[in-house]
């Protein structure tokens, strides 16, 4: 059992960055959506690429957001596996959060098999839409117009609804909030010496939405690297 007076070990601290990052991507993806412009029989060349871009995007931002909360809810998984000696009542968050992620695992190991996913469907972005409840999966198509978006209902790799993930990651984050008091919040009157030159503050000190967004705008090619790697590259060692 944690000795409240020592400070905590340093993989509770990783452990919470990397909840915070995926929280922080699931709210980004969340946020997405892509208008779609209705064609018309007088549309012009551009409009048509116009709409074919946006639309692009809107699929690019969603593999890479979804594949950046895949990879540091994975992490995260390893440092939790790291704790030692849990108490009883972080030791039932610990449990509740591995077991509400393993479908995750599953979903990582067959995107390892490149053959297997290039039988299925490859990299159509309309099977991914529909997979991930964007659009339904009875639907032939796009709808002519309208907003495509993303809610609580979508399917992170077709397996984990994102509401529902958000909030194991921000029980389990909360739950090491109150345990370990990660985040520090000054609460009396008294003024806090200036200090020059600050080094940034990790992502596990971002609270705020402003400043986790900020974050995540600076970090996002590594991040999205790692992301990529951990889906589709051989499994990072600890």
């Amino acid at each position: 059992m944690f000795d409240a007076k020592q400070a905590p070990p340093a993989c509770i601290y990783l452990l919470g960055d990397h909840l915070d990052s995926a929280l922080a991507a699931g709210e980004d993806l969340a946020a997405t959506s892509a208008r779609l412009t209705p064609p018309t029989a007088s549309m012009a060349y551009a409009d048509i690429e116009e709409r074919h871009e946006a639309l692009s995007g809107f699929l690019h931002r969603l593999r890479a957001l979804e594949a950046a909360m895949v990879a540091r809810v994975l992490h995260a998984r390893r440092r939790a596996e790291e704790i030692p000696r849990p108490d009883v009542h972080l030791k039932m968050v610990i449990s509740m959060f591995l077991s509400g992620t393993t479908p995750l695992l599953d979903a990582v190991e067959e995107f390892g098999d490149p053959s297997g996913l290039a039988f299925n469907s490859g990299a159509d972005g309309m099977h991914f839409l529909r997979s991930r409840g964007v659009i339904a999966a009875e639907a032939p198509g796009l709808p002519v117009a309208g907003t495509l978006t993303v809610d609580e209902d979508y399917l992170i790799v077709g397996r984990i609804r994102l509401g529902l993930l958000m909030d194991l990651i921000s029980t389990f984050l909360d739950a090491l909030d109150l345990r370990f008091n990660l985040y520090d919040e000054h609460t009396d009157d008294e003024v806090q010496p200036v200090r020059e030159a600050p080094a940034p503050a990790p992502a596990v000190a971002a609270r705020s939405k402003a400043v986790r967004d900020a974050a995540s705008a600076k970090a996002r090619p590594q991040l999205v690297a790692e992301a990529l790697e951990a889906l589709y590259g051989p499994r990072p060692q600890s």
